[in-house]
């Protein structure tokens, strides 16, 4: 089928379901169509926002609620981090026995890749102990 003769409804039927083939035959059964993938892509960004978010509001609640009194938030940055990891290996661990149950990466430790990743680590845990650094009232100059 020539290029030209293609109408713009065909043509925007082909970018929503991924395809290259007009017919939308060939790779519509190989790949997920764009609509789902974009649907997928919102839903993974809008989780993450929402427990970003929560995270947050947990954190003001625990370091700066006068009922608790905690003030220590190096130990609140610990304990997040910690369960995220046990949370990764427990979905790790569920992915290797149910394969069709979860889909999440297998964990092993490439200390070359560990290495590379360790000043963004850093800084990410320092934003974590800074942020709840500045949740405390008294903390606030």
């Amino acid at each position: 089928m020539n290029r030209a003769s293609l109408k713009r409804s065909k043509i925007l039927h082909m970018a929503l379901m991924g395809t290259s083939d007009p017919s939308g035959e060939a790779e519509a059964s190989q790949e997920k169509p764009f609509v789902l993938r974009a649907l997928q892509i919102a839903l993974v960004v809008s989780l993450y926002w929402v427990t970003s978010i929560s995270m947050v509001f947990l954190n003001k609640y625990l370091l700066d609620s006068p009922s608790l009194r905690l003030d220590t938030p190096i130990f609140v940055t610990f304990y997040q981090c910690l369960v995220t990891v046990l949370l990764c290996k427990g979905l790790s661990s569920l992915a290797t026995c149910c394969p069709g149950t979860v889909d999440f990466p297998a964990l092993h430790l490439d200390l070359k890749v560990a290495r590379s990743v360790l000043p963004l680590s850093v800084v990410f845990i320092g934003m974590i102990t800074f942020n709840n650094l500045c949740l405390i009232k008294t903390f606030i100059f």
